[in-house]
């Protein structure tokens, strides 16, 4: 039997006449997250849902504030110059402790709480960021002006002095730095994600997005044009209205050309 791919010369053709053999290469199989076309492979990674990062992050956010709360505390209380200023960072220490803890208790119960609303979240996550990050740039700027090693730097004839205190206090800065700036990138990257996915909610026509949650959206960034009803604090006659918003907004939206218009 002639094999596919190759074209097969009758025996009466004169072998002047003979074409160059062309192979075709037959199609390969498809994988699961692979797509192969010819020699020619496309790769698609799956990345992780939104609701899952942030679910973690909490978590690790969590953890982190209560662990720098007492250095925080620690160094307010250490009567050095400008010990005051790491007041900002018992404050974000508590509010990144006390949030995630409140936001995470109400989803437990209701999936589509106040606390979960776009507008709310963001907004917290916003001013945390700000916090650490004016946290950290303190730590290190102390860190650098204070700490020579293991020592304070003493103005006094340039002359410089060890003591455990003082090794306590720069270890101190440092650690509170490193965190700090891991706390506000967290915070920085969910806050860009989310933000983004609201903003690409909003255009494509979803008006309640700001009080729905962000990560509740399916994923691979399926856009629902309207919420579930518990996620806000209006009438019946509310929703109703604005379901019909909605639909009369979709209806006027110009047509998407089809690919299967084309068959």
């Amino acid at each position: 039997m002639p094999r596919a791919g190759y074209n097969i010369l009758p025996t009466t053709e004169p072998a002047q006449d003979v074409t160059p053999l062309q192979t075709v290469s037959p199609p390969q199989m498809s994988q699961s997250n692979n797509e192969w076309t010819g020699h020619t492979m496309t790769m698609t990674i799956s990345l992780p849902h939104i609701a899952r990062v942030r679910f973690w992050t909490f978590w690790t956010l969590l953890v982190f504030s209560m662990s720098m709360l007492p250095i925080a505390a620690s160094l307010v209380q250490s009567q050095i110059p400008g010990a005051q200023d790491f007041g900002v960072g018992i404050a974000s220490s508590l509010i990144t402790t006390l949030i995630p803890v409140l936001v995470l208790a109400r989803e437990s119960k209701h999936k589509d709480a106040w606390t979960s609303w776009t507008a709310i979240e963001l907004t917290w996550m916003f001013v945390c960021a700000i916090c650490w990050s004016v946290t950290g740039g303190r730590s290190i700027s102390n860190a650098m002006w204070t700490c020579n090693g293991m020592c304070f730097r003493w103005s006094y004839q340039g002359m410089g002095r060890c003591t455990n205190f003082s090794y306590t206090i720069c270890r101190e800065y440092r650690v509170l730095a490193v965190f700090s700036w891991m706390i506000f990138f967290m915070l920085s990257t969910l806050f860009i994600w989310e933000f983004a996915i609201a903003i690409s909610a909003h255009k494509k026509g979803d008006r309640f997005i700001w009080k729905s949650p962000a990560h509740a959206y399916g994923k691979g960034g399926a856009i629902y044009l309207e919420a579930p009803s518990p996620a806000f604090g209006h009438s019946e006659a509310t929703l109703t209205k604005g379901k019909k918003a909605d639909e009369e907004a979709v209806a006027e939206r110009p047509r998407t050309p089809s690919a299967l218009d084309s068959i």
